[in-house]
């Protein structure tokens, strides 16, 4: 893509004017509040066209990263002439209080702190004795600026016209579109972190679910309530950012060791975990598939760029498949074998790793097809039934430890179909059927703790489609 095709050509009479209104501006702003700093910013752009809609997008995104960068080294500040979108180049202008020296090393480390912000000028401007005055980096006994194209000082190149401006159009070409990459996947990430924690609080807050907490009752769970899940999903934020990043930088030759390096990091969230909930279990099965899915997500949306629950699914499979077939190969029987090893040991029941291990089926084959072809505008019944539609396929250890026997998933069946062939909760006696099972679960000390995870990543992967 040519950077420079569109855009409005600058003559040298039409950058002077652009400069001498700039300096004009500053000084008035300056004798204005003279005890302040102020930081006018712009880009260098060599050639005649210096601002067009692709310029002046990496100028907003970078602006924004500055004003983080600015408050993350404790600078005081406020714009006052924001994103100025002008033929002769890009400005915004940042009103400051502090040292200026600081504010202008500060404003330095900013400019050397990714290659393609080396294309910003960051000029410290501060009033004194009438004058303005500026800060530069042989003030503070810094390196001079460098060239983009050679390690000579970039004023010295630009004096000796070293560079032509076709090179230097497309080192500028190379920097500006590589930071808008980085802006896009930073934008993607966060949006992929809050979809997942969205989907743990959807979750949660649905109702009627049975032997599940929700905002009404939690007489199978008597030890946590709502309030404390949102608790442990704030605390697993940073996991589900580091899964992201794991994704975006995998090796799609060897995903196993991507599976291996998120499993060590849900360790630590285990532990961030139960230090919010006060050792109580909220989130430890979410963790692990969540955890799963999050990062193949990013994986195929890395190799993709765009949403492919087919590719999600693939990808989760080559991550997991291996590893979890050790897993499988290394369970012997022993007095500390966990109810999940006991039942695999058994009955060859894999529970939620074996779900994995074949791609999530419950979810992407019956959940989330459900869930998207039947929407209504009822959200809370969607996920109430949807969640139903999941305990039905699914063989959930949660249900079979709490109940001890293998029986449970006949009687829990029969129940299920039962509520379903009253038209679920969209009708009166399907719904009253759900609060009749809701009851019985509670008495009987039930939970669908393994389908509430997978309702989980059915929301998540809804989100990412736009239908939530």
């Amino acid at each position: 893509m040519d950077l420079f095709k569109n855009g409005i050509k600058q003559s040298i009479v039409d950058i002077l004017k652009s400069k001498d209104n700039r300096v004009a501006y500053q000084q008035k702003v300056l004798q204005q509040n003279p005890k302040k700093v102020l930081i006018a910013i712009k880009l260098n752009i060599a050639g005649p066209i210096k601002n067009n809609q692709v310029i002046q997008e990496f100028f907003k995104e970078q602006v924004s990263n500055l004003s983080d960068y600015l408050l993350e080294n404790k600078i005081n500040f406020y714009p006052i002439r924001d994103n100025i979108e002008a033929d002769s180049g890009a400005e915004s202008f940042i009103l400051a209080g502090g040292d200026v020296r600081e504010i202008k090393r500060v404003c330095i480390n900013f400019e050397e702190s990714k290659t393609y912000r080396r294309l910003f000028d960051l000029d410290v401007l501060y009033f004194n004795n009438s004058q303005v005055c500026s800060v530069s980096r042989k003030d503070l006994d810094l390196p001079l600026r460098m060239c983009l194209l050679c390690d000579r000082p970039a004023k010295e190149c630009g004096r000796s016209r070293k560079h032509s401006v076709a090179e230097l159009q497309a080192i500028t070409s190379e920097l500006i579109f590589k930071g808008l990459g980085e802006v896009k996947e930073e934008k993607y990430r966060d949006f992929l972190v809050k979809a997942a924690l969205k989907a743990i609080n959807y979750e949660v807050i649905s109702w009627p679910k049975p032997g599940l907490v929700d905002p009404v009752e939690n007489d199978a769970h008597k030890d946590m309530n709502t309030y404390m899940f949102i608790d442990s999903s704030l605390s697993i934020r940073k996991f589900l950012d580091q899964c992201v990043l794991a994704g975006l930088n995998a090796d799609g030759d060897n995903l196993a060791d991507t599976f291996y390096e998120i499993r060590a990091l849900g360790k630590n969230a285990e532990k961030e975990m139960y230090n919010a909930t006060n050792k109580i279990n909220t989130h430890k099965g979410v963790i692990f598939s969540l955890g799963i899915v999050l990062t193949a997500t990013a994986i195929s949306w890395k190799k993709l760029a765009k949403l492919d629950y087919l590719d999600i699914q693939k990808t989760i499979i080559a991550m997991v498949d291996d590893p979890l077939k050790q897993d499988f190969t290394k369970i012997k029987a022993n007095l500390h074998n966990s109810t999940g090893e006991k039942l695999y040991l058994k009955h060859q029941i894999k529970g939620i790793r074996g779900e994995a291990q074949a791609g999530f089926p419950v979810v992407f084959n019956y959940g989330l097809p459900y869930f998207l072809k039947n929407r209504t505008n009822n959200l809370n019944n969607d996920l109430v039934h949807t969640l139903m539609m999941i305990a039905y396929k699914l063989e959930d250890t949660t249900l079979i430890k709490r109940a001890g026997t293998l029986d449970i998933l006949t009687w829990k069946n029969k129940v299920i179909k039962e509520y379903l062939d009253l038209g679920g909760i969209y009708t009166q006696a399907g719904r009253e059927k759900l609060l009749a099972i809701q009851k019985q679960f509670s008495q009987k000390n039930l939970s669908l703790g393994g389908a509430a995870d997978l309702l989980i990543l059915v929301i998540f992967l809804a989100i990412l489609k736009g239908s939530l």
